[in-house]
């Protein structure tokens, strides 16, 4: 059976896991981000080549558009979830914590020092979400004036007869 002290232990053990998996969750949120988004980013790029018509070219932006938008929204909201729940197990691991004479080893957190990276992220995130979604209106309109309307050519015949 475990003694008081074991399952202190293992509790504190437990905290440190969460903590160390949260940070995971965040840093795997933002590099799936980059990800997603430098994919898209070079799709646009293939669509500026693409014979296609307008018609679809102001579709399939708006779509691209659309989906890094979403893709930022969830990227942020992710990212504080796992942030906020981050910080309530550092709280818990100092709370919980070892302690020598008396006094807590682990220190409490600090929001303002140890969430910077995190709003570095957000912050990029955000940026990098309104760049491409202006690049992308700005891309659709060259390519609208680019491209004409339809690609079918239509053939008149034009017939002059003298004046009698």
């Amino acid at each position: 059976m475990f003694g008081q002290s074991d399952l202190k232990l293992e509790h504190y053990r437990y905290l440190n896991e969460q903590v160390l998996f949260r940070a995971k969750q965040i840093e795997l949120i933002y590099a799936s981000y980059l990800t997603l988004v430098s994919a898209l980013v070079a799709g646009s790029f293939a669509l500026r080549a693409a014979p296609i018509d307008r018609f679809t070219i102001i579709f399939l932006h708006g779509s691209m558009v659309l989906i890094v938008v979403a893709l930022a929204w969830s990227s942020i909201k992710s990212i504080l979830a796992h942030r906020d729940v981050w910080l309530g197990f550092r709280r818990a691991q100092h709370q919980y914590g070892p302690t020598h004479l008396g006094e807590r080893i682990v220190p409490l957190p600090d929001p303002r020092k140890e969430l910077q990276t995190h709003r570095f992220q957000i912050a990029m995130i955000a940026v990098s979400a309104g760049v491409i979604v202006a690049a992308n209106a700005i891309s659709a309109g060259i390519a609208i004036l680019d491209k004409p309307a339809l690609e079918s050519t239509v053939e008149v015949e034009l017939r002059v007869t003298p004046a009698p």
